[in-house]
């Protein structure tokens, strides 16, 4: 019966399986296999809180299981998709994976999810140690799916690029439909570009009719293209790229423009004024918003030079935690009418929230940094839930903006605005006035930083920039790309370099093929 129900776990059967699972389990509720498998499948329906609770289940029956512990441990890590404990979750996977005697632990497949837990804890030399024992133990004739994946990724981290190169080879090895270890080596030096490119075009060819293939593959040649500055074939690729993406990831941006109105008529100047929600004693967050490829990355370690401060990363937490608020509040309501009556959403209870579920990443340092750039739309109702709360916003000349979003291809459906220009261009203009309407509000703690500024004059810039955060600066700030620490960021391999101006209208290698573009910021001006 488990085996009938794990080949279906395997083939994306999940309703088959659980409708399986769940006749087994009223046959036989003591069995602990079956509540794991269980959990399994909830998992992989993103349904968070029925994994938990199952898994709970299984726990209840075998107690000291180290698999079940672990995986327990994942479950938690998400972060904020269990509701219930949401604002906890963090703690509890950290007490559980740190009370796991892993030097006893062989099992490849529970290391990997111990290496996972590690990883969302920003824990990086525990989760390299825990992958590469996992591999060491692995079966070389059945490998753990995505370990020279993993390893590779976090061998990035930490800039080194052979490593991650070769393992990023050996997952192309075991999976010529690996689609995503191709795009992420191109990221890479390779020393043999051309045999790379002619291994992807023959992948492209086999698998045309596999959207993902056209998406990873298209993406991969754009890059490889690029820095052979074959810029016309880089253009090519990344249309063909765009144009599958958008195949299975539908996107309206008048819906997101709709969204930005609505927030910005809501967190009026008056309403933000007039805090409600009580200042804690707890670390004081530093926000980094704008949007992404704008040089958050670069300001970020900037500011993470400073003694007084730590990083922990790109979180969701507050997306989260705001997210149920509004679902609570209009439990009925879809699309823009979830985010009616935000005034009397309860700021102080969001504030603790975020708060309490950051802890586990923020150290003991006075100021934690949280650099997920998207939440430059969520600027009002975090000052409004975090009065202490600092805003340092990244902004970049709108064309070098744009096509650094239009050339990336981001984690699904996290940035859907970036692979249309049209899109792109009037994207740009609805954040930049509501970050203009931000600043126009909080005056006192939101701060516009222009990245062509910084690169040109680092040391002023910088210096203004640790003024307002009420920072000491002093010049070893700038000697970020010095730091041996991991940098858990799609921009690693760039803030291990000096600072740099060549990005600076890096779009003019593609002026002509962006032309319409550029045509439509011009006009928006004289408008």
């Amino acid at each position: 019966m488990s085996n009938k129900i794990i080949k279906l776990i395997d083939q994306g059967l999940l309703e088959e399986a659980l409708s399986q699972l769940q006749v087994a389990l009223k046959n036989n509720p003591g069995n602990d296999g079956l509540w794991f498998l269980t959990t399994i499948v909830y998992e992989r329906m993103n349904d968070l809180s029925k994994a938990y609770f199952c898994l709970e289940s299984a726990l209840a029956l075998q107690a000291n299981n180290t698999h079940y512990l672990a995986y327990q441990a994942k479950l938690l890590s998400h972060g904020n998709g269990i509701i219930a404990i949401s604002c906890h979750a963090l703690s509890m996977a950290k007490e559980i994976v740190d009370k796991l005697e892993i030097a006893q632990i062989d099992t490849p497949e529970t290391l990997v999810i111990i290496a996972t837990v590690y990883r969302k804890l920003k824990d990086f030399d525990r989760a390299l140690t825990c992958y590469e024992k996992a591999l060491s133990h692995s079966n070389q004739q059945k490998p753990i799916k995505n370990i020279h994946n993993d390893l590779a990724v976090v061998y990035q981290l930490y800039n080194h690029n052979q490593r991650a190169l070769e393992h990023f080879n050996a997952a192309i090895s075991n999976n010529t439909q690996d689609y995503m270890a191709f795009w992420q080596l191109s990221q890479l030096t390779l020393e043999q570009p051309e045999k790379t490119i002619t291994h992807i075009n023959k992948v492209l060819d086999r698998y045309s009719d596999d959207t993902n293939a056209q998406i990873y593959l298209h993406y991969a040649l754009a890059r490889i293209k690029e820095k052979q500055q074959d810029y016309a074939a880089s253009f090519k690729h990344l249309q063909q790229g765009s144009l599958a993406y958008k195949k299975i990831h539908p996107y309206k941006v008048d819906e997101d423009l709709a969204y930005f109105k609505q927030l910005a008529h809501s967190y009026t100047q008056d309403f933000l004024a007039h805090s409600s929600a009580g200042d804690t004693p707890a670390a004081c967050p530093i926000f980094i918003v704008g949007l992404p490829r704008t040089g958050t990355t670069l300001v970020e370690q900037i500011i993470n030079g400073s003694p007084q401060v730590s990083s922990a990363g790109e979180l969701l937490h507050f997306n989260r935690f705001f997210e149920a608020a509004c679902s609570q509040r209009n439990p009925s309501q879809t699309g823009l009418a979830r985010y009616q009556h935000l005034e009397s959403l309860d700021y102080d209870q969001l504030g603790q929230l975020y708060l309490q579920s950051c802890a586990p990443l923020t150290g003991d340092t006075p100021y934690f940094i949280d650099k997920y750039p998207f939440n430059f739309m969520l600027v009002g109702a975090i000052a409004k839930a975090i009065p202490q709360a600092k805003f340092v916003h990244i902004q970049r000349n709108p064309m070098d903006a744009c096509f650094s979003n239009f050339k990336h291809l981001f984690r699904f459906n996290s940035a859907n605005y970036s692979y249309s220009l049209e899109d792109l261009g009037r994207y740009y203009l609805g954040y930049q006035a509501l970050t203009d309407h931000w600043q126009q509000c909080l005056p006192n703690s939101f701060y516009t930083l222009s990245y062509d500024d910084l690169v040109s004059d680092p040391v002023t810039q910088s210096q203004a920039l640790m003024q307002f955060l009420g920072l000491e600066w002093h010049p070893e700030l700038l000697d970020f790309h010095l730091s041996k620490q991991a940098v858990s960021t799609p921009s690693a391999a760039q803030v291990k370099q000096k600072i740099y101006r060549s990005s600076q209208q890096h779009w003019r290698h593609y002026e002509k093929e962006l032309t319409p573009l550029a045509n439509f910021f011009e006009e928006s001006i004289t408008h």
